[in-house]
Order: C-alpha cells, then sequence, then structure tokens
C-alpha cells in the first residue's frame, strides 16, 4: 500500500509542476508578444552580427 501512496504522491508534484510550468509559459508568451521583446532580441542579433562581419 505504501508503493502505491508514493506513486500517486509523485504522480501529483509531475501534475502540478506540469500545470505551474504551463501557466508560466502562457504569461510569458504573453508578456512577450505584448512588449514584442523577442523581435526586439532578434534585431539586435541581426545588427550585432552585421558589425561582427564588417
Amino acid at each position: 500500500m505504501e508503493y502505491i501512496q508514493a506513486g500517486l504522491a509523485l504522480s501529483m508534484v509531475f501534475f502540478i509542476v506540469i500545470v505551474i510550468t504551463r501557466i508560466w509559459m502562457k504569461f510569458a508568451n504573453h508578456i512577450g508578444n505584448t512588449f514584442g521583446i523577442g523581435n526586439f532580441l532578434i534585431k539586435l542579433w541581426e545588427k550585432i552580427r552585421k558589425l561582427s562581419n564588417m
């Protein structure tokens, strides 16, 4: 019986971690889309590459 309880407890921990991670990723995606952080970083990277090739 202890093995079943330990397995269920481990399953609950994995489930909670997955749910928290999904919520955090949705929040990060919303912030990234709102402020355009991704586009800024990509354009900055392109400028740095362009300057280093000169």
